[in-house]
């Protein structure tokens, strides 16, 4: 089958990456990837939101389109969902919770979460010292912190002052604000546009340093702190937990980086997370993850040897590369 790959962002982001996983995988299972969009016979766009920008009309002419439901997608109130559900055939849905609910809307959806590699994604086995020596952190700053990770995004290009709602920051500032012993955890900020956080841990107190170069107030720093993907395991090694406070996702696929990387995550109940995580690694109160991560900064290490393991096994099983392309293939199956 030959295949017209559209969708991406040009920064060597999360769609950049969605776009170089996919077309490996249709390759693997057989097909033709081309740039002929009349003798393609499959559309198929790993950013949905793009199939309705005007210069990309053109696409919306072929019969088959399939496309990635990237975002939370509430079919009710979503307008653009509406426009584009006229001229998708499949849409490929990254978690469960999403799929039941586009279903409930009579659109063909499929199962497909995002992929992360798992031989990217791994325990590097190296030392602390070692780690920090490749980040370019003090290592004496944080020798014997606890350190817990965000690398998540937490304002918008067009507004780096104010909290990016479906991130929710603010939670993850007042998870980390409420932990007693300050002396003893550090928070590990990365990535571009984090000048929220770092303003209210400045503003709070909160210990916490940043990896890359420091975000300067009102200027966007896509360019110089965007992170490429063959170096986030060394953070997620580096951390002793990562926190995800999203309010709304697609995936994230922290989700899966830090199961991938045996790192300890507390999620909330959003997107992918009940997909893959333990029970044990999800809360729906903030009170529940200052608890946890509490229970760790203190060094108890129970949590690490029940939640841990289960993550990396469910990660493996649903979101291996094999158990990614037996899926594919099974979707692509339907087309012919």
């Amino acid at each position: 089958m030959r295949i017209y790959l559209h969708g991406r962002d040009n920064v060597g982001w999360s769609i950049d990456s969605d776009r170089m996983n996919t077309e490996r995988f249709l390759k693997d299972i057989g097909h033709v990837i081309t740039n002929n969009v009349i003798t393609a016979d499959v559309v198929h766009s790993v950013w949905w939101n793009q199939l309705l920008e005007k210069k990309y009309f053109f696409l919306r002419l072929k019969k088959r389109i399939i496309t990635t439901a990237t975002n939370n997608i509430d079919p009710s109130a979503n307008p653009d969902y509406k426009r584009a559900k006229k001229f998708v055939s499949t849409w490929v849905v990254p978690n469960r919770k999403q799929l039941e609910i586009l279903k409930s809307d009579n659109v063909k959806a499929v199962y497909q979460p995002f992929y992360v590699d798992e031989h990217v994604f791994m325990p590097l086995n190296k030392t602390r010292e070692v780690l920090s020596a490749e980040l370019g952190v003090d290592f004496l700053s944080i020798r014997d912190k606890f350190l817990i990770g965000s690398f998540q995004r937490d304002t918008v290009g067009s507004d780096l002052k104010s909290a990016k709602w479906q991130k929710g920051p603010e939670l993850l500032v007042k998870i980390v604000s409420s932990l007693p012993q300050r002396e003893k955890f550090v928070l590990v900020l990365a990535g571009p546009r984090r000048h929220y956080v770092i303003s209210e841990c400045e503003k709070l107190g909160i210990p916490y340093i940043f990896v890359g170069h420091k975000p300067k107030p009102g200027i966007d720093d896509i360019d110089v702190n965007t992170i490429k993907v063959g170096n986030m395991p060394l953070l997620y090694n580096f951390v002793d937990c990562y926190l995800m406070t999203s309010r709304s996702e697609g995936g994230p696929k922290c989700v899966l980086e830090s199961s991938f990387c045996k790192t300890m995550i507390f999620s909330t109940d959003v997107g992918l997370a009940p997909d893959i995580l333990d029970k044990g690694s999800i809360y729906t109160e903030s009170d529940c993850a200052v608890e946890n991560l509490s229970k760790l900064i203190k060094g108890e290490t129970s949590l690490y040897s029940e939640l841990v393991p289960r993550n990396y096994r469910n990660a493996m099983n649903i979101c291996s590369y094999e158990a990614s392309k037996k899926r594919w293939k099974e979707i692509y199956a339907a087309f012919k």
